[in-house]
């Protein structure tokens, strides 16, 4: 039998029952207008001090030009491509539109919806804790502070979909432990793969763990498989119809142009430690929890997550783990904070001792990785924005509209340019995707060039707009000069301290 707890656990897992006073039942809806106006403040502060709605990346700029394209019917910059090719997220695009039809900037709907992914995600930490068996006012504080863990904090504030599906997760895994709610848990899971696609393993494993536990009843879990169905139909049915296909092409691509997959083991070790060894630093030492958490069926299913993703990127885009400040992990985040909750909750008194232990030496790591994200998040919103601003507005003004350019990144100019666009990445433009997959990806990267003059020639572009560490690391320019083309370079962007950021500008001809 688990030893008693001590006072301060006993007060916060045992809130007095019985008939309460009008002032608490009034305090019980307290901590959700709390937490409400925490959220709200700061992404405020956030829009205030950034001096507007703006993204530190390049990739949020493709979620507003999709939604562009669904407003105005086409795209008018990537010719031919529907809007849902490009994007991760689905249900993140879908719930842009919703929030565009009424809030008349679209970088401002954006970060409102942002920031409505973070209150939801707060809310599902609240929820979890509160049926853990913590005092309101104990797990609101709980759910406040999972903001900083690993400083998740500014992977909402990002712009992309990764706080959309750390919210789908804590949400999952809340519900699946309360055993509450598994109609909308089937919901949760029909739509989880089209938040992002890793999401497919939590969910599938998710849906197993209901379907195969023998106290729920075959009513209610042919229930759940319905609503599952029903919530994915649509999703399935738009990216069967826009993308051809039901997995979004966004990795597919990045893996055929930077053709990782086929690199010996050993080198797809070492790229994926990278993101790994970041992880383990931001999530030390709260990630022994996973360890404790209660019932073998929530524990396999959390460790099965984790590893199936990671030996995914493993074979297909180890390297991509880093990428947008680690965005890609941040999904396991909330499997952490789960893991403290629940396994705490179950713990005796020597294993809540070591929990307790181990939040306080998280406070070091939290303190960190908060510090890193900062730095990160702030450094590319003051460089990255004004440089990439910078170089579309002088193209704006200096080429002429209309004409067609060879681009690296494929989101801002798409946003706010005027130009026909290759994106010879693949990201947006499928015949280059096809081009990468044929060529790059299974010679290891090593024609790449062949593959960039191939492009070139079948689009006959006129300009080319590259980020200047990328065009050295992978020789864009001089791949096109050694392939008959007149490379020269005609602008740079100035606002940019180094290479990692100066956008370069390239007029091309063909010999």
């Amino acid at each position: 039998m688990a030893t008693a707890p001590d006072s301060i656990a006993e007060r916060a897992f045992n809130p007095p029952r019985g008939p309460a006073p009008h002032a608490d039942r009034s305090a019980r809806y307290l901590p959700v207008p709390t937490a409400a106006a925490a959220v709200a403040l700061i992404f405020v502060l956030d829009y205030l001090l950034g001096g507007g709605a703006k993204f530190p990346n390049d990739d949020a700029y493709i979620a507003l030009h999709n939604a562009q394209v669904l407003w105005a019917g086409r795209d008018f910059a990537y010719l031919g491509t529907p809007a849902l090719v490009g994007a991760t997220s689905g249900a993140q695009l879908a719930l842009l539109m919703f929030f565009e039809s009424f809030i008349p900037s679209a970088p401002v709907a954006l970060l409102a919806l942002c920031g409505v992914a973070t209150f939801i995600y707060v809310l599902g930490v609240y929820f979890l804790s509160l049926n853990s068996g913590f005092s309101r006012a104990v797990a609101i504080a709980i759910a406040l502070a999972s903001l900083l863990f690993a400083g998740c904090l500014f992977q909402f504030l990002n712009g992309l979909d990764t706080g959309m599906a750390m919210a789908a997760v804590i949400w999952c895994l809340a519900l699946l432990s309360s055993r509450r709610y598994r109609p909308a848990l089937g919901a949760l899971c029909g739509v989880m793969p089209f938040v992002r696609p890793e999401l497919a393993v939590l969910s599938a494993g998710a849906m197993l763990v209901m379907v195969c536990d023998a106290k729920i009843g075959g009513r209610e879990k042919a229930a759940i498989v319905v609503l599952a169905a029903a919530s994915a139909a649509p999703f399935l049915a738009w990216c069967w119809i826009d993308a051809g296909g039901v997995i979004p092409t966004t990795i597919g691509a990045k893996a055929y142009f930077f053709a990782e997959g086929n690199l010996p083991l050993s080198e797809r070790l070492n790229l994926l430690s990278g993101g790994v060894g970041m992880g383990l630093v931001y999530g030390f030492p709260l990630i022994f929890c996973l360890a404790m958490v209660r019932g073998q069926p929530l524990k396999f299913l959390c460790f099965g997550f984790i590893l199936i993703v990671l030996f995914a990127y493993l074979q297909r885009f180890p390297g991509g783990w880093e990428a947008n400040s680690g965005r890609y992990f941040f999904i396991f985040a909330p499997v952490v904070v789960f893991a403290v909750i629940d396994s705490y909750a179950a713990a005796d008194a020597p294993r809540r001792r070591f929990i307790r232990v181990c939040l306080i030496a998280a406070i070091a790591t939290t303190g960190y990785a908060s510090y890193k994200q900062f730095q990160s998040y702030h450094y590319y919103l003051t460089v990255f924005t004004p440089a990439v601003v910078e170089t579309v507005e002088w193209a704006d003004k200096h080429l002429p509209a209309g004409a067609t350019v060879m681009v690296h990144d494929a989101g801002y100019i798409g946003y706010a340019g005027d130009f026909h666009l290759v994106d010879f990445t693949g990201l947006k433009t499928p015949a280059c995707l096809a081009v990468n997959r044929r060529l790059t990806y299974p010679s290891g990267g090593a024609m790449l060039p062949r593959a960039i003059q191939t492009i070139a020639n079948q689009f006959q572009p006129q300009y080319l707009i590259t980020v200047k560490v990328w065009n050295d690391k992978l020789h864009i320019a001089d791949s096109l000069r050694r392939g008959g083309w007149r490379v020269t370079k005609i602008f740079e962007s100035r606002k940019a301290p180094r290479d990692a950021e100066i956008y370069e500008i390239f007029s091309l001809a063909k010999d």
